[in-house]
């Protein structure tokens, strides 16, 4: 199966500076998006971090071009537990940077199928045949209170929460 990606980060209309990055390595199929977490201090550092951190140990631990479900799965949680584990340490180095986040979707792709793993609100979507599904559920605390019926869906936005990651 013939992959074709393209990127581009966009600030959008609130941020006054752009914290998203983009981490892709076609050979290997890792294709990674890290969102600095708005309004947090350096959240630009730590999604260029996380997002490299991700990459890099996944392409180390892919030895083979065949890959099981399970693999990916340890394959990718060992690598987004690397890259929390690098900005945390960053985060309480450095004064300027001691709130930096960031939220991260990643595909792994081979053969056929794509693997895909995501921490915080960074969604995965498909576009197949014309219409878009979504891949992922947010890991928020407005996410869990829709999914357990305190909230209702439409309600999201207006959450003054809206905003809380929970992983």
């Amino acid at each position: 199966m013939a992959v074709q990606s393209a990127h581009k980060t966009d600030t959008g209309r609130v941020a006054k500076h752009n914290q998203d990055y983009v981490w892709v390595d076609e050979g290997q199929g890792i294709y990674i998006v890290a969102d600095g977490m708005g309004g947090h201090e350096a959240g630009d550092v730590a999604s260029r971090m996380a997002a490299t951190m991700i990459g890099e140990t996944l392409a180390k631990g892919l030895t083979d071009t065949s890959l099981t479900a399970e693999t990916a799965r340890r394959l990718m949680t060992d690598a987004i537990e690397a890259a929390n584990r690098a900005v945390r340490a960053a985060s309480a180095e450095a004064h300027q940077t001691r709130r930096m986040g960031a939220t991260v979707v990643m595909a792994l792709v081979r053969d056929a199928s794509a693997f895909i793993a995501h921490a915080g609100d960074a969604r995965a979507y498909l576009i197949r045949g014309g219409a878009l599904s979504r891949l992922t559920e947010d890991d928020s605390w407005v996410a869990h209170l829709i999914a357990t019926g305190v909230l209702a869906p439409e309600d999201e936005k207006q959450n003054r929460l809206s905003h809380v990651v929970t992983k």
